[in-house]
């Protein structure tokens, strides 16, 4: 292992540098022993590039100021070029010369693993700074070579670098050099590296387009939303709701539908919170008829599930799900479920579904109001805590500008002057119906 000087010892010639010196000496011998030597030209282009750091063979760190002197740690030409581009725009024709020089193959092909992972996370910047053609007969037989790497770290970088290339290429030649990669990187043996491709599918799809998705990809991603690993299939589900563009309807009913079946009963609450939240997505992005008759039994259920996460991200989305059913989109299992959450012990549940049963009946009309919610909403009066009343009068006065002063004189007031006069109730329930009733005062007719 490698010993560095402690922060707070700067100085050249303390003794705890001293100790650094030798180790970097040890590694200049051993690299002079390993047949490793040094050019004048990389050295120069390292000095014109402005990149003061560089890696020896064996993972060492130096700092060269340039001038007439060499470093004396590198053993190991070009891999300055390695370090994050600072000026990509000056070093354009050095990349192209370094990559095309087969130099760059090289270095992948390392045996110490730091010198790989190197090369993995600058193929994407490469990437930028080459010509396409360049791309596909230089760089990609890297990307190859890396993919299959023993070190899943280097593989899991390898992913990004696979999305970068996918969306500089046209997406003619993505499908023929870079979908056989993709669909490689999907059966990886690591999760981790399951994991970042279900993380990044929104870009690949956006970058492959939905003929490619549809054909290729689509089934391959519906396998991690029943991948072993529960980060995974958190990662999957979650990831769906972004990439729902560029998947046809038809596809997302025949493919992606039927396993949301097992996710409703997945062990892991971070899996059916990121469901809760992706279903929402679906309904709107499939027929009606499918929507109401597959997805709608589904939501009801997750407005059941014990963990309240669960129960937030469901109503967080829920209502672009309404707007786009209509009145239908409110079933008798439905209208149970609010009625239940309305007694959560969770005030914040309580509050969304209040949120949401006012935005509803303004959406829908007085008539739906009266006929479905309106003795579920009016439990705004009576709960414990001061948020969800608050949340309750904002809604009231909400509905008085929409529906009027008749719905006001007819239909709100008695209910609110009933609650005033019920006996055993506190004080502050009673101050409630007051301020509710306060804010009608300047309702228009």
């Amino acid at each position: 292992m490698i010993r560095r000087p402690p922060r707070s010892t700067q100085s050249r010639s303390s003794a705890a540098s001293d100790v650094y010196k030798r180790q970097v000496q040890h590694c200049r011998d051993r690299g002079a022993r390993a047949g490793g030597e040094i050019l004048v030209e990389d050295w120069r282009s390292a000095d014109q590039l402005g990149h003061p750091e560089h890696l020896c063979a064996h993972g060492c760190a130096t700092r060269y100021h340039g001038g007439s002197s060499l470093p004396s740690v590198l053993h190991r030409p070009h891999l300055h070029l390695l370090q994050p581009l600072r000026k990509p725009e000056r070093s354009h024709a050095k990349v192209k010369l370094f990559v095309s020089g087969r130099r760059f193959g090289e270095l992948c092909k390392e045996e110490t693993p730091l010198i790989r992972k190197t090369c993995a996370s600058t193929l994407g910047v490469f990437a930028e700074h080459m010509e396409k053609e360049l791309i596909v007969s230089d760089l990609i037989p890297s990307l190859k070579l890396l993919i299959t790497d023993e070190q899943d770290s280097i593989r899991m970088i390898c992913v990004g670098a696979t999305v970068s290339i996918a969306k500089i290429l046209p997406k003619d030649e993505s499908k023929k050099v870079m979908l056989p990669i993709t669909l490689q990187i999907f059966e990886d043996k690591s999760w981790k590296v399951r994991l970042a491709i279900a993380k990044n599918f929104p870009e690949l799809a956006g970058a492959f387009g939905k003929d490619i998705v549809d054909g290729n990809l689509v089934t391959k991603f519906s396998l991690l939303l029943k991948d072993d690993e529960a980060d995974v299939r958190t990662a999957a589900i979650i990831a769906l709701k972004s990439c729902l563009k560029n998947i046809s309807a038809d596809k997302i009913q025949t493919v992606l539908i039927p396993q949301l079946g097992d996710l409703m009963k997945d062990s892991s609450f971070n899996v059916r919170a990121g469901l809760a939240v992706s279903l929402c997505s679906i309904c709107t992005a499939i027929k009606k008829e499918v929507a109401i008759a597959k997805l709608l039994p589904l939501l009801v259920d997750l407005l059941k599930d014990e963990h309240h996460e669960v129960k937030m991200g469901v109503l967080a989305g829920i209502q672009p799900v309404a707007n786009f059913i209509g009145p239908e989109f409110i079933t008798s299992s439905m209208l149970m479920s609010f009625s239940n959450l309305m007694k959560d012990q969770k005030w914040r549940v309580r509050n969304a579904v209040l949120d949401l049963l006012g935005n509803l009946a303004k959406e829908f009309g007085k008539d739906f109001y009266a006929k479905n919610i309106e003795q579920i909403f009016l439990q705004f009066l009576t709960d414990a805590v001061a948020a969800v009343r608050d949340t309750g009068i904002a809604k009231v006065e909400l509905l008085a500008n929409t529906f009027k002063a008749d719905w006001v004189l007819k239909v709100y007031l008695p209910r609110a002057i009933e609650a005033f006069n019920k006996d055993k109730q506190g004080y502050l329930y009673r101050v409630t119906a007051l301020k509710s009733m306060a804010v009608l005062v300047f309702v228009r007719r």
